[in-house]
Formats: structure tokens, C-alpha cells, sequence
């Protein structure tokens, strides 16, 4: 898009992305390539790639920054040490994992399962499945976006254009509280202050949209044209640039947030 101020070149068909907790390092799950890249954000180029079995999704960064924890189809969420840059353990998670999140405390993480009509729960201390959150209302979730303050989750399930809102305290979902957005969405983050939430849809016609959601009212704003294409979506954690991947140009892009919360948004500065 026009007012990208960064094109970076990664993998085949970049899905997810995750910021490390100091904005140094963005971390894309290169569906096709069967990698992670690892992007530096100020000189703007891949400075590693971990290799991995399968095709992955999504991708969500413990709150330490330490841990990368990686949907892959069929089956699988592999936890990356990422000091290391290597897969250290494999959690079996069937049903087409897909979006993840991990709670502000470390302690769980959240994984929407595409054939499933609720999220699983993996515990970070043991790397094992250790429930799911009650069913959703709408259908299978695709994307799981968890608040700054850990209260709540945004979920996005597939076809239904609405997010549905996760109590995170008894995991059920909050009865008619359902959020209006596109009928394509692949992917949702929240803005690190937490008064907004950013969902992609990308309905493969080359018309690629986002939403912004604001979370004291819980509803979404009109839809922003973000490209031909565009999948992750991630907000650097100073609040000033948003990560886009873009799957058909294998390109991770960075937009300032003003593009998308206008006076809202924290003061521009280099990414």
C-alpha cells in the first residue's frame, strides 16, 4: 500500500507475525517456505530463518520474549526457543490449529483449531494440552487476539463476519456481545494501550481490508483497503507502526498507525 514506509522480503506465502517485546525483531510464519523468519525492524531485512517441519499459520511470543509458539497444519504447535532460534518441543493440537495467543502472564496460550467451534489451552510451563475455552456461538474461530490487561479475548471465526468476545476469567464467551467486521478475517491484534483492536479480512480477490475495532465500544469502524493482499497483522509495541504480511508477494509491509487510528495514534518516529 501506498503509505507503507517498509517492504520487507520473507518467506513463500508469509501468514502470521509477532513482535519481540522490544520492537527489535518481527517473527512471520512463512506458510510455504516451512520457516519462521526472523526480521530485524530497523535494518529491515531477514537476519535468520528457523526451519520447520510443516506448514505454519500463526505465531505468538511469550510475554518474555523468549518463546515462540508456532501453529503448523495438520496438528501441530511447536514451541521455539528463540534465543537459540530452534524448536524445542512439539504440542499435538488436532483439528487444523491456527491463530494464537499467549495470556499476559506466560501462563497459557490460546490456539483457535479451525474444525472446532472452541479454543484450545496449552500450559507454557509443560507444553501440553490442558483444556479448551467453552463453545463459541458462531462457528470455527480462525484468530484469537488476547487484551493488554489479559481480561478478554477477541476471537474471529470463519465466514461468520463477527469477532466474538472471550471472557478469559471462566473462558466462555460473552452472550450477545458480538463484534460486526468483514466475512474474511484472517487475523486480529489489539494496540498496545488496548483501546483498539486491528482485524484483517482478506477474501482473495484482491481486496484486502482491515477493521478498527474500538474496545471501549465494541464496534468496528468502516473498512480500510490495505492491498491486494494481506494476511498477520501486528502493532509494534511503542504503538506507532502496524505489520502487515502480505501473502502474494512473499513481503512483510510496515504502515504507520496513524494510517488507521488517525489522531489516535502515538506521534511517528523510524521504525
Amino acid at each position: 500500500m501506498d503509505e507503507a514506509v517498509a517492504t520487507i522480503a520473507v518467506g513463500q506465502n508469509p501468514r502470521g507475525v509477532a513482535l519481540s517485546p522490544d520492537g527489535r525483531h518481527a517473527y512471520v510464519a512463512d506458510h510455504d517456505s516451512r520457516a519462521l523468519s526472523v526480521v530485524d525492524t530497523a535494518a529491515r531485512t531477514v537476519v535468520a530463518t528457523v526451519p520447520l517441519e510443516f506448514e505454519p499459520v500463526g505465531v505468538a511470543l511469550t510475554p518474555d520474549g523468549y518463546r515462540a509458539y508456532v501453529s503448523q497444519h495438520p496438528d501441530r504447535v511447536s514451541v521455539l526457543d528463540l534465543r537459540g532460534r530452534a524448536v524445542v518441543a512439539d504440542v499435538t493440537v488436532p483439528g487444523f490449529p491456527m491463530g494464537l495467543a499467549v495470556a499476559p502472564d506466560g501462563r497459557h496460550a490460546y490456539v483457535t483449531v479451525s474444525f472446532q467451534s472452541e479454543l484450545s489451552l496449552i500450559d507454557t510451563a509443560t507444553d501440553t494440552v490442558v483444556g479448551t475455552t467453552g463453545p463459541l456461538d458462531t462457528g470455527a474461530p480462525v484468530a484469537v487476539a488476547l487484551a493488554p490487561d489479559g481480561r478478554q479475548a477477541y476471537v474471529a471465526t470463519e465466514g461468520t463476519c463477527v469477532v466474538e468476545i472471550l471472557d478469559t476469567g471462566s473462558n466462555t464467551v460473552v452472550p450477545g456481545r458480538q463484534i460486526v467486521v468483514g466475512c474474511a478475517a484472517t487475523d486480529v491484534a489489539f494496540t498496545p494501550d488496548g483501546r483498539h483492536a486491528l482485524l484483517v479480512s482478506d477474501t482473495l480477490d484482491r481486496a484486502a481490508e482491515l477493521y478498527v475495532i474500538d474496545t471501549a465500544t465494541q464496534k468496528a469502524g468502516p473498512a480500510v483497503f490495505v492491498g491486494e493482499s494481506a494476511f498477520g497483522v501486528a502493532v509494534a509495541p511503542d504503538g506507532r507502526h502496524v505489520f502487515l504480511t502480505v501473502p502474494r508477494s512473499g513481503s512483510l509491509i510496515v504502515v504507520p498507525t496513524s494510517k488507521f487510528l488517525g489522531s489516535d495514534s502515538p506521534p511517528e518516529d523510524d521504525v
